[in-house]
């Protein structure tokens, strides 16, 4: 897995030229969902979303309007898989989302990342099931790995100036140590 990070200092949304420069080499034009799993996760968006609309929905609240004039769905789902999964299901039926990114805090197995680093993947795993669950057994994928859309990772690599670290072999090291564990 290759993945790139950013330090802190990384503007979240870049603004004039640079930003419409990302805009269009990319075609970000879609309707954005930003998951949050709590709310102090999502409230660095709030003050972005202009024109907001508030609609609550299951139980959940979501803030609805533009941030750069791209269309975008924010919402906290509360932590846990199962609320994030209903979260974003709702994001795509109810809000017709046609991209999804998951904001938040996440823990790290490497010494290189710091405290408010932005981490963005290239791809990821579960970690909390064995490889060949997902393989063998419903839904029967090819590989234990969900991609990024390569035009998304690429749009961060170019907002985020990004750098890549770790190689793959040193982060499934740490994974398996994570499975053994």
């Amino acid at each position: 897995m290759h993945w790139i990070y950013t330090p802190a200092s990384c503007r979240p949304f870049p603004t004039g030229e640079r930003w419409r420069g990302v805009q269009r080499r990319f075609k970000l034009y879609e309707k954005i969902g930003i998951v949050c799993a709590g709310d102090t996760e999502l409230q660095p968006f709030l003050p972005h979303i202009e024109e907001v609309k508030i609609t609550e929905h299951a139980t959940l609240r979501y803030y609805e309007g533009t941030i750069r004039r791209v269309p975008v769905v924010a919402l906290y789902s509360g932590v846990c898989k199962v609320n994030a999964a209903i979260a974003t299901q709702i994001l795509l039926d109810r809000f017709a989302a046609h991209i999804v990114v998951n904001a938040g805090t996440a823990g790290s197995m490497d010494d290189t990342v710091r405290l408010f680093d932005t981490v963005i993947a290239e791809r990821m795993a579960y970690h909390d099931v064995a490889d060949d669950i997902l393989t063998d057994f419903h839904p029967w994928m090819p590989s234990v790995y969900f991609r990024a859309d390569d035009r998304l990772f690429r749009a961060c690599q170019a907002i985020c100036r990004a750098r890549k670290t770790p190689d793959s072999f040193r982060i499934e090291r740490h994974r398996r140590a994570v499975h053994r564990a």
